[in-house]
């Protein structure tokens, strides 16, 4: 059988390219979608590029996906969120009438995953590390979907609520933060400036004690990254009057 692309890498099944495609996108940058190649190759490849935007819309399977009750809907939702759709199914999704539904599938298959994750929290076994591993994956990709539908929603609708609502819940995210904040100081008897003239005079006292308890270590180490930038050190160690000690003889 001729691939059209064989330059590229192949795959005999879906799964070790989805395995593939999780291990190689922290390199690239972006998550990877798995593809079937042209029918006269067989195999499955990966891409950088979006493969459901340019599929063309069939009206039968749309009508089909709208058709589908929740529990199939969110089965094929997770299918598109593990870029495992056929791509005339992840098309349909993202057709206009079924935008708030797919978008509301997202949320909820995003609730069910951080539930997983919480459940899963104190379990250190290899199977749950692997879990998180791949689950982890998931949660990227669904993120990216949820972010398609609302921008979807917002450009075809002309309403900015769901373009704007990310960035409402990390601003409510900080109101509430900083009014636990507040009652903190409140209880300290203390004002919002005051903290933080305090707090900043603390860690500066608390760097300066800690290079005076390791002063041998701070300078040895302020000479080597002088030497690797290739500029000179001050002059008090430039002219030895202080001496740093190597550091073995400084562990010892």
């Amino acid at each position: 059988m001729t691939c059209p692309t064989p330059d590229k890498r192949r795959y005999a099944t879906v799964e070790a390219a989805e395995l593939e495609a999780r291990r190689a996108q922290i390199s690239a940058g972006r998550p990877l979608a798995v593809y079937l190649c042209d029918p006269s190759c067989g195999w499955y490849h990966l891409t950088k590029r979006d493969t459901t935007s340019a599929a063309a819309v069939d009206l039968n399977v749309v009508r089909l996906v709208a058709s589908l009750d929740d529990t199939a809907f969110a089965g094929l939702v997770a299918r598109d969120i593990r870029s495992q759709a056929h791509p005339a199914e992840a098309a349909a999704l993202r057709q206009p009438q079924l935008l708030t539904r797919w978008a509301t599938a997202i949320s909820q298959f995003q609730i069910s995953i951080e539930a997983q994750f919480a459940a899963k929290g104190g379990d250190r076994s290899p199977e749950a590390t692997d879990w998180r591993k791949r689950a982890s994956h998931l949660r990227f990709a669904a993120a990216a979907r949820r972010k398609e539908a609302r921008v979807s929603i917002s450009a075809r609708s002309g309403n900015r609520e769901w373009a704007t609502e990310a960035r409402r819940e990390n601003w409510l995210a900080n109101q509430e933060a900083k009014a636990r904040n507040d009652a903190d100081y409140a209880a300290a008897g203390l004002a919002r400036e005051e903290q933080k003239r305090l707090s900043r005079e603390a860690g500066d006292q608390a760097v300066q004690r800690l290079v005076e308890m390791h002063r041998n270590d701070f300078n040895r180490l302020l000479i080597e990254e002088c030497e690797r930038r290739r500029c000179l050190p001050p002059r008090a160690l430039r002219d030895g009057a202080i001496q740093v000690e190597p550091a073995s003889k400084a562990v010892a």
